[in-house]
């Protein structure tokens, strides 16, 4: 199959779809722009929004532990609601510590991202240039917050968090434009 039969593939498969990618573009940069501007806040955002995912995640599994009393492995319930509550309670209580955690996380999510992105666009003739601008750049925050680390942990993920979702967000908003356009004009490349 060559690049473009599989780009027509993709076109009739999200064709129907093209006001999505816009809009979810569009929502990804408003929410890029609002972690930009507020950077601080964003990074604790992230924090306690862990923390309180662990903290939930921690009740639900002792639940699990009580409903399945007497049950093989029910230990290891157990001990994964102890970690979790332990883990979600810390960074409710040092949230620095938290965010440099998030820090280190996030960069591991950029790296991952910027992967994903960068084979993504490899396989589209049209908008490939935004997916592989959008991944390198997606990749050099991630390699940002390792270097600077941990100076930078109260402030850096918010505000990379913010570039990366408004490069997503181009992407989106340039691949629904792109899926949109007359069939023939998009079977011509």
């Amino acid at each position: 199959m060559t690049p473009n039969q599989n780009f027509s593939g993709i076109v009739d498969v999200y064709s129907q779809s093209w006001g999505w990618f816009i809009f979810l573009g569009l929502l990804q940069i408003i929410l890029g722009v609002a972690a930009y501007a507020y950077p601080v806040l964003s990074t604790i955002g992230i924090t306690t929004m862990v923390a309180a995912v662990l903290v939930v995640s921690s009740i639900t599994q002792f639940i699990q532990f009580f409903v399945l009393w007497g049950k093989p492995q029910n230990s290891i319930r157990l001990l994964r609601a102890v970690v979790a509550g332990v883990a979600g309670g810390l960074m409710f209580r040092y949230p620095g510590l938290g965010m440099e955690a998030v820090a280190i996380t996030l960069s591991f999510y950029f790296f991952v991202s910027a992967s994903i992105q960068m084979v993504l666009a490899i396989d589209l003739p049209i908008g490939r240039f935004w997916g592989i601008v959008s991944s390198v750049l997606t990749f050099l925050m991630g390699a940002f917050i390792l270097f600077a680390f941990p100076f930078t942990a109260i402030w850096v993920p918010g505000l990379l968090l913010g570039i990366d979702l408004v490069f997503t967000g181009i992407t989106m908003i340039v691949f629904g434009f792109t899926i949109h356009k007359p069939k023939d004009a998009i079977h011509a490349y």
